[in-house]
């Protein structure tokens, strides 16, 4: 027999799960249907980056690093950076975060 503890953590990863479902089906949506398409473009994110991807995990460190375009400087609040400053990434029409080519 189950124990209480044991079926309120079934119930709780349960409810974790279909969570993670949820946020997953919305950044498909999104993905799609794209209807932040301008926020998304003047962020020089690709539709995966902007919908999908959204959560980037960084160790908690101000870091800095050179664009790989300019080899101007940029600073992050964390190890988590981006390859291209969001300057090169505009003129270049290229994801700040991936580096693809930004769809229109």
């Amino acid at each position: 027999m189950w124990d209480t503890n044991k079926i309120e953590n079934a119930k709780q990863r349960r409810h974790r799960n279909k969570e993670r479902v949820n946020e997953i089906v919305a950044g498909l949506l999104g993905y799609y249907a794209d209807p932040n398409k301008k926020a998304r473009l003047a962020a020089a994110l690709c539709k995966y980056c902007f919908y999908v991807h959204t959560s980037r995990i960084g160790g908690a460190a101000i870091t800095t690093r050179k664009c790989d375009s300019c080899d101007g400087e940029m600073m992050f609040g964390s190890t988590c950076t981006d390859p291209l400053c969001l300057k090169c990434a505009l003129e270049l029409r290229h994801c700040k975060h991936c580096c693809q080519k930004l769809e229109a």
